[in-house]
C-alpha cells in the first residue's frame, strides 16, 4: 500500500537522521553503562510483525540479575538499576538502540509495542484483533495512556489499526515528547476519552 511504504521511507529517513543527530547522546549513554560493569546493549527477543520473534536493541538499564519480566510486573525495580539507569529509562534514553531495529524493517517508529512472548493474554487478543499485521513501535497510541490494563491495551492497538495515518502517527510523536518532558507523569496521561476523541477525527 501507499502509505505503507511512505511510512516505511519516513522511517528509514527519520531513524537515520536521529542516530546521526544524538551521536553524543548514544555515545553518553553508552559510557554509563560500561562504567557499571553489566554491558552496554541489551537484547531481548519480543514479539514482531506477523507474530515472528525478533530481538530488540536496548541500553542497559538493569543488572543482568533482574528477572525478565514486564516494566509494569517487577515491583522492586529499583533494587536493579545500574548507576545511571534510572534516568535513561525515565527519559526514553535507553529505547534509542531500538532506531537499528527500525532500520532493519523489524520496527517502526509508531506501533504497537512489542510484547514478551510469555505475555500469553494479551498476544491473543492482539491475534484475535489483527493488530499483528503491523510493525511493533518504539512508542505507540497504548503508551500514551500509561500502563493501561492487557485488555484495554489491545483495544487501543485495535484502534490505531484501524485508523492509522501519517498525521496520527505525528500526533503519537508529539504525544510522546510531551510524556517525556513532563516529569509528573500522572499528571500528563491523556485519558481513553480524549484518545475516543482524537481518534474521530481520523
Amino acid at each position: 500500500m501507499r502509505r505503507e511504504r511512505l511510512k516505511r521511507t519516513a522511517d528509514c529517513v527519520l531513524a537515520a537522521g536521529g542516530i546521526a543527530l544524538l551521536l553524543p547522546v548514544f555515545a553518553g549513554a553508552a559510557a554509563v553503562c560500561a562504567l557499571s560493569g553489566e554491558g552496554v546493549i541489551y537484547r531481548q527477543e519480543r514479539i514482531g510483525r506477523d507474530g515472528k520473534p525478533f530481538l530488540i536493541c536496548k541500553f542497559r538499564t538493569m543488572r543482568r540479575s533482574a528477572p525478565i519480566l514486564p516494566r509494569e510486573a517487577l515491583t522492586d525495580a529499583g533494587r536493579y538499576y545500574i548507576p545511571g539507569g534510572a534516568f535513561l529509562r525515565s527519559t526514553g534514553i535507553d529505547e534509542l538502540p531500538q532506531l537499528w531495529n527500525v532500520l532493519k524493517g523489524e520496527m517502526s517508529l509508531i506501533g504497537p509495542r512489542p510484547l514478551l512472548a510469555g505475555e500469553g493474554g494479551i498476544h491473543r487478543m492482539r491475534q484475535r484483533a489483527g493488530v499483528y499485521a503491523l510493525r511493533p513501535g518504539i512508542t505507540g497510541l497504548s503508551q500514551l495512556c500509561g500502563d493501561p490494563p492487557a485488555r484495554v491495551k489491545a483495544r487501543i492497538d485495535r484502534l490505531y489499526l484501524e485508523n492509522a495515518s501519517l498525521p496520527m502517527d505525528g500526533a503519537v510523536v508529539l504525544g510522546t515528547i510531551y510524556l517525556l518532558a513532563d516529569r509528573h507523569k500522572e499528571k500528563a496521561k491523556i485519558t481513553a476519552s480524549k484518545i475516543a476523541k482524537f481518534l474521530r477525527n481520523f
